[in-house]
């Protein structure tokens, strides 16, 4: 059973960002399969851009790594703010804790893959 906050007007990612979302649906839709989702579309586009130099590749790379912090940094704050509503409902709790320690270690990876492209050069090979 999960709580949902009234958001008459507000609907995706406005209403993850404030919150207003079940915490199944701000962690499992817009956490795991809009993670998942977003990993298999860039994929797709590197495929097709294969032939082409290595210039665009290197734009696309770009532009998918920003839009990938901007998405993560708004899915990790809603799936935070929405466990923190959760914490007041004893029987959903432990699901709450578990959401925060998934997004602390989502941001701590996250920082770990930024140093290591910045300051190693990339791939872990």
């Amino acid at each position: 059973m999960d709580i949902m906050v009234e958001n008459s007007e507000r609907r995706g990612l406005s209403a993850l960002w404030r919150g207003e979302t079940s915490l199944t649906q701000a962690f499992w839709l817009w956490g795991a399969v809009g993670g998942v989702g977003q990993i298999v579309l860039f994929s797709a586009l590197l495929l097709a851009l294969s032939d082409v130099s290595d210039e665009y590749v290197g734009w696309a790379l770009l532009g998918w790594v920003g839009f990938m912090y901007l998405y993560f940094a708004v899915v990790f704050v809603g799936i935070w703010r929405t466990a923190g509503r959760v914490f007041a409902v004893p029987a959903q709790k432990p699901y709450a804790i578990a959401a925060r320690i998934m997004v602390g270690l989502g941001v701590v990876l996250g920082v770990a893959m930024t140093l290591q492209i910045l300051f190693m050069g990339g791939s872990p090979h």
